[in-house]
């Protein structure tokens, strides 16, 4: 007979419009005296545009061991955001039953997209600014802010990026915000200045 079975999680991040699919495994005990010899999954109850099909099931197993029913779960990206449940019949053959319960987390983060810069001359001991045009994605989530992390330091002058508190986006939308590099006085002449420049929303 059935000794209970996990209850697994899975998280679905979408990063554009197509379908999510991810392979969650459910492990059930067998506690009778007896060898186990499961014979189907059914009986499962899935949200809207979540689709659950069996993609394999243990054959027999022994008394005292586990046994494992492996789901394939497709998420259509018309799903909201926000936690969802899965459930679910393991039965045997000998009709007795084991429901099981998979917890969905479903993301939507925005996704931010931006080019190069190429600031072009700089002369010593000044700062030229360029425009960047910062881009939305995903297509799910507006922008709403945007954390700069400047990776590396370089000797010979620096980099600031203005305005990232106030960028804001539809879903799919762009903003600009201004790259500002500075050039020491004391920088050789045709230095190239060079960073990498994280933005994370």
């Amino acid at each position: 007979s059935f000794g209970g079975a996990t209850r697994p999680s899975e998280t679905v991040t979408f990063t554009d419009d197509g379908t999510q699919t991810r392979s969650v495994d459910v492990e059930f005990d067998n506690d009778g005296q007896g060898a186990m010899v499961p014979e189907s999954v059914d009986n499962i109850d899935s949200p809207s545009g979540v689709d659950v099909s069996v993609d394999s099931l243990s054959g027999e197993v022994d008394s005292g061991d586990s046994g494992t029913a492996s789901l394939d779960v497709s998420v259509d990206p018309s799903v909201d955001e926000g936690d969802y449940t899965i459930s679910g019949r393991i039965t045997d053959n000998l009709g007795n039953e084991q429901d099981f319960f998979v917890d969905l987390t479903v993301q939507k983060p925005p996704v931010l997209s931006a080019d190069d810069v190429d600031v072009g001359g700089v002369l010593r001991g000044q700062s030229e600014t360029v425009e960047l045009t910062v881009s939305e994605t995903g297509g799910f989530s507006g922008i709403d802010g945007v954390d700069v992390n400047v990776v590396g330091t370089d000797e010979d002058g620096s980099v600031s990026v203005e305005g990232t508190t106030f960028v804001s986006t539809d879903p799919g939308g762009s903003d600009t915000v201004d790259v500002e590099v500075t050039a020491n006085d004391d920088a050789p002449q045709h230095a190239g200045l060079d960073w990498q420049v994280e933005l994370t929303p």
